[in-house]
C-alpha cells in the first residue's frame, strides 16, 4: 500500500512543469510491484514513461480556476516557445487572428505590490508581452535552473506601475472587456463576466473602484470600477437611441453567503413608508429560495427587481446594494468579500419602424409601426475570494465561509470546464445544481451568452 500511494504521487507530479526535467526513472522491479498485475502493468508502465519523456504536459483538456494552467497556459523554454510558434502558424482560426473562437474570453491583471508585501520585501516575478504572461520561479530549483513558466491569454493587463508604458487603467480594462459585452447586450444576447481570484487581489477595485464622485454626468471618475462605468455608459446609449428605441431597465442585485441568497435591494413598508434593512439586519432576513420554470430557467423568489429609467436611479441602487454586502477582516484582507455578489440588468429593447421606412410596400395608415423587441440579461458578478485555511489560519464562522467560498468556486471551475469543450459539453453532465452560484447563473453560462 506504502509503494502504490508513492506511485500515485509521481504520476499526479508530471503534470508540472518541473516535473519533466526531474522525472524519477521506472524500473522493472517498481512496474511488477506498483500496478498490479504484470499484462496490466506493463501498459501502464508504458503510458506513465511516455508521459514522463513527454517535453510539454498538455493542460488543455484540463480546466481548474485555481491555476494559470487553467485557460491554455503551458510551461516552455525559448525553443519549445519557437515550436509553438511555428505551429500556430498553421492553426489560425476562421478569422485569421490565430485565437480559437469561443463566447468565454479570459483575462489576467496584475495588481501592484501591497503595502505588506512592500514591508516584506516581496519580489515581482511576473513580465508580461501583449497578451503573453511569464512567471519565474522564484526562489526555487526551476528558477535556478533557467526555467520560465509562460502562459497565454485572450488579455493580460499590466496595472503595476502607472508610469510604465505598457499600464492598464480602469478605464482600459473597462474597454477592452466590457465595452463588447454591452455591444452584445444591445443585439439582444445574454453577457456574464466573472472578477475571480485570491483575497487580496483586486478584484472588488477592479469590479467597483474607488469612485468617490456620486453625480459624474459626463466621464467616470478616473478610479471607477467596471459596475460604476457600465451604469454611466448604459444609458448614455439609450439616450443616444431615444425616437428609434424605446428602452426598458430592470435592475436585481443579490448575495450568495454560505449558499444561501440575501437580497441586497430588499425594501420593508412600513406605515406606508419604505426603509432599507440594514447591514446588520441582512443576517437575520429570511434566505431566499431557489426555484426552477420549465422555460425559463433558475430564478429567485421574492427577489426585488426595481425598474430604472436613468443613470442616478441605477447608480443609488447599486450604492444600496454595496452598503449590506458581508465584508470581514482576514489573515489576507482588512476587508474581504465573504459572499459572492450578482449585480444583474434586464435590457428590454423596443425597435420601432414606422411605416413609412417599411420595404415591403404594404398599406398602413401614417401612425402605424412595427415593433420588434430584444430582451437581455447582463450579470456581473463579484466572486469572494478564494483563500487556503493555511494562510488565514480562520476558524468558526470564518472557516465556515471559508469552505462555502471555495466549494462552490470549485463547482464554477467545473461548469466552464465541461462548457470550454464544445464536443463534449453536447452530451456531458454539467454540474450546474452542485451549487447555488452556478445554479443561478446557468442562464448566463449557456445558450445565447457571451
Amino acid at each position: 500500500m506504502k509503494s502504490k500511494s508513492s506511485t500515485s504521487l509521481d504520476i499526479n507530479s508530471c503534470y508540472t512543469p518541473s516535473s519533466t526535467y526531474r522525472a524519477p526513472p521506472v524500473s522493472s522491479k517498481s512496474v511488477s510491484k506498483d500496478f498490479g498485475t504484470p499484462r496490466n502493468g506493463l501498459k501502464r508502465a508504458v503510458a506513465r514513461e511516455n508521459l514522463l519523456n513527454a517535453r510539454t504536459p498538455e493542460c488543455f483538456s484540463r480546466i481548474s480556476l485555481d491555476s494559470p494552467q487553467a485557460f491554455g497556459g503551458r510551461h516552455r523554454t525559448s525553443q519549445t516557445k519557437l515550436d509553438e510558434t511555428q505551429r500556430s502558424t498553421k492553426e489560425k482560426d476562421k478569422d485569421g487572428t490565430g485565437s480559437e473562437i469561443s463566447n468565454l474570453k479570459v483575462a489576467v491583471r496584475i495588481r501592484p505590490l501591497s503595502a505588506k508585501e512592500c514591508i516584506d520585501s516581496v519580489a515581482n516575478i511576473v513580465r508580461v508581452e501583449n497578451n503573453e504572461l511569464y512567471i519565474n520561479g522564484g526562489n526555487t530549483a526551476d528558477n535556478l535552473a533557467g526555467v520560465e513558466h509562460y502562459f497565454l491569454y485572450d488579455h493580460v493587463f499590466w496595472s503595476c506601475n502607472a508610469e510604465d508604458p505598457a499600464y492598464v487603467s480602469q478605464a482600459g480594462v473597462y474597454t477592452n472587456l466590457v465595452h463588447p459585452l454591452l455591444d452584445k447586450a444591445f443585439e439582444g444576447y445574454n453577457t456574464c463576466l466573472f472578477a475571480y481570484g485570491q483575497t487580496g487581489s483586486g478584484k472588488s477595485y477592479s469590479m467597483m473602484g474607488m469612485d468617490l464622485d456620486e453625480n459624474y454626468d459626463v466621464t467616470p471618475n478616473p478610479d471607477a470600477g467596471i459596475i460604476p462605468r457600465f451604469c454611466h455608459e448604459l444609458f448614455a446609449r439609450i439616450n443616444a437611441l431615444k425616437g428609434q428605441v424605446h428602452a426598458e431597465v430592470e435592475v436585481s442585485y443579490f448575495e450568495i453567503y454560505n449558499e444561501k441568497i440575501h437580497d441586497l435591494l430588499s425594501v420593508t413598508p412600513t406605515d406606508g413608508v419604505i426603509t432599507l434593512s440594514t447591514p446588520g439586519q441582512g443576517s437575520k432576513r429570511p434566505a431566499l429560495k431557489v426555484r426552477e420554470h420549465p422555460l425559463y430557467g433558475p430564478y429567485v423568489v421574492d427577489l426585488c427587481k426595481h425598474p430604472v429609467d436613468s443613470h442616478t436611479a441605477l447608480r443609488n441602487w447599486l450604492a444600496v446594494g454595496n452598503s449590506q454586502r458581508a465584508t470581514a477582516a482576514t489573515g489576507m484582507n482588512d476587508k474581504s468579500s465573504r459572499s459572492h455578489s450578482i449585480f444583474s440588468v434586464v435590457l428590454k429593447l423596443v425597435e420601432i419602424v414606422h411605416s413609412s421606412d417599411t420595404d415591403d410596400g404594404a398599406d398602413r395608415p401614417a401612425s402605424t409601426s412595427v415593433k420588434q423587441t430584444k430582451q437581455s440579461k447582463i450579470s456581473l458578478v463579484d466572486l469572494a475570494g478564494s483563500e487556503r485555511v493555511s494562510q488565514t489560519c480562520a476558524s468558526g464562522a470564518r472557516l465556515k465561509e471559508g469552505v462555502s467560498i471555495n466549494k462552490s468556486l470549485l463547482t464554477l471551475g467545473k461548469v466552464i470546464a465541461a462548457l470550454a469543450d464544445p464536443k463534449k459539453s453536447a452530451n456531458a453532465y454539467i454540474p450546474y445544481r452542485d451549487s447555488v452560484l452556478t445554479w443561478l447563473l446557468r442562464v448566463s453560462t449557456k445558450h445565447n451568452t457571451t
